[in-house]
């Protein structure tokens, strides 16, 4: 080790100072290198499920993309609602009945149903009968008769009310 030291001191000053600055910039570089290798592979690692992460995120939202809009969805879902809400509460009402033309003729009403005459053509007659059996709770019709009245039909009904519970 002496004589590379006294080859050192020989060499003239400004390689001395060269070689003093440098030896130890190259040790620390080194060292830096060895314990910076754990953080390489971590980081190696971390850019990896980061890339992974980026993938399944991309393939997410163009599943969601290709989904319609979640206001259309909420519209959509509105419209069933309603619609179910409809078919829940369609119970008898004479004031609907009367919507579709035709005219009452006797009215007598009772806690389950009453008597009913109604003056109707034929095409209201038979939208009435099915528009009795589509209510829920159902129309039970215990007695129907039907005359010709004129130019219209005289429909005689004794309704009575079903209670399915």
């Amino acid at each position: 080790m002496s004589e590379w030291l006294l080859r050192w001191q020989y060499l003239p000053r400004q390689w001395q100072w060269l070689t003093m600055t440098v030896l130890p910039l190259v040790v620390i570089l080194v060292l830096a290198c060895g314990w910076l290798q754990p953080l390489r592979s971590a980081s190696a690692a971390l850019a990896q499920q980061s890339l992974q992460l980026q993938q399944r995120y991309d393939a997410r939202m163009a599943q969601l993309r290709s989904q319609p809009e979640l206001a259309i969805q909420r519209q959509q879902n509105q419209q069933l609602l309603q619609a179910l809400q409809a078919q829940e509460h369609q119970h008898f009402s004479l004031v609907t009945l009367m919507q579709s033309g035709a005219a009452l003729d006797k009215w007598q009403p009772a806690a389950q149903g009453g008597e009913l005459t109604l003056l109707l053509s034929w095409p209201q007659f038979q939208h009435t009968i099915v528009w009795l059996a589509s209510r829920r709770p159902p129309v039970m019709i215990n007695s129907l008769s039907l005359q010709r009245s004129g130019e219209q039909l005289r429909m005689a009904l004794s309704l009575g009310l079903m209670d399915e519970k």
